[in-house]
């Protein structure tokens, strides 16, 4: 199982101005390659801060809004 953050998503459907990645990295002080790994769900773990400071500029209420668990693949 994986957990990652719906950081594209959220930038498409809600929140156009912040562009990209590379942008929202800027405007929330947090690295690019931090935020893609997140995103990408190859991330071992997560800051608070940085939850905190993603919760505050999406205006978030839920953890839903912000994550997604993806199960493991079935073995055959």
């Amino acid at each position: 199982m994986a957990v990652r953050m719906r950081l594209t998503e959220l930038i498409e459907t809600e929140f156009k101005r912040m562009g990209n990645l590379n942008q929202l990295g800027s405007i929330a002080g947090i690295r690019y390659n931090t935020l893609r790994d997140y995103n990408n769900g190859t991330a071992i773990t997560f800051k608070a801060e940085h939850i905190e400071k993603l919760y505050e500029l999406f205006e978030l209420e839920s953890f839903h809004q912000l994550f997604e668990i993806i199960p493991d693949e079935p073995s055959e």
